[in-house]
């Protein structure tokens, strides 16, 4: 399928991989670029997770930084697939929302008997624990890995200068700012996918031929609005 457009997926692995494979197994033939833009490093020290009545995770990779909890480790996460990262590694974990705001209503509305820990990367949106703190809820928060940038690939630096038509799914504000300052002048006929309305807002590269805002933030609205972007290439 020639006339397909070429994917670029710059979300940080393994989700990258993740996405490119689902993908290419919704549209046979897809023309798909891996090269993240963010590289996840996680920090050694992860501290003691005992004493909290209730972790909060906003992304897998927080999950995955801290290691197996305790037997009936309480969490609450951001999206079902956090949720479901969070059940895996052993957490008594729920989902509290899609986004920030869903979950901060949900743990409002239930408070926690004690004091609540945010893990996270280091580059957030948001201020979580300040938000609870002035509700009067004990919080905390620890950073337990970094997003470090990393450069298009040349493949890609190639793909996004050429004429042919590009699908650009975005998946965080950082990314698109990221890609922002990375894109290649001139560019190829971009369609934008954005996540969610905040990545719509950060971006700030050459203007995309047409930009889509998924109609959930999570990666099957992801899927459905890349792989929709990508069909309509076709006869």
């Amino acid at each position: 399928m020639t006339d397909l457009p070429s994917v670029i997926v710059t979300r940080p692995e393994p989700g990258a991989s993740d996405f490119a494979a689902a993908l290419q197994s919704r549209i046979a033939g897809a023309q798909i670029v891996v090269s993240p833009v963010l590289e996840i490093v996680f920090h050694q020290h992860r501290g003691d997770l005992s004493g909290w009545a209730l972790l909060l995770f906003t992304s897998a990779n927080a999950v995955r930084a801290v290691g197996p909890p305790r037997p009936g480790t309480r969490a609450l996460c951001v999206g079902a697939a956090t949720t479901e990262a969070a059940r895996a590694a052993g957490f008594d974990a729920a989902m509290g929302g899609e986004d920030a705001a869903g979950l901060l209503a949900a743990i409002l509305q239930d408070p926690p008997s004690g004091p609540v820990l945010h893990l996270r990367g280091a580059h957030a949106r948001g201020d979580i624990v300040g938000a609870l703190s002035r509700a009067g809820i004990a919080a905390e928060d620890r950073v337990v890995y970094d997003q470090q940038e990393r450069p298009l690939s040349a493949e890609a630096i190639g793909t996004l200068s050429g004429p042919a038509r590009c699908v650009l799914p975005v998946f965080s504000p950082r990314t698109a700012l990221l890609l922002s300052r990375q894109m290649p002048v001139p560019v190829a006929p971009i369609d934008l996918i954005a996540i969610s309305d905040a990545v719509r807002g950060a971006w700030q590269g050459p203007a995309p031929r047409r930009l889509i805002v998924a109609d959930r933030p999570d990666m099957a609205a992801m899927l459905d609005a890349t792989a929709a972007a990508c069909a309509d290439a076709l006869p």
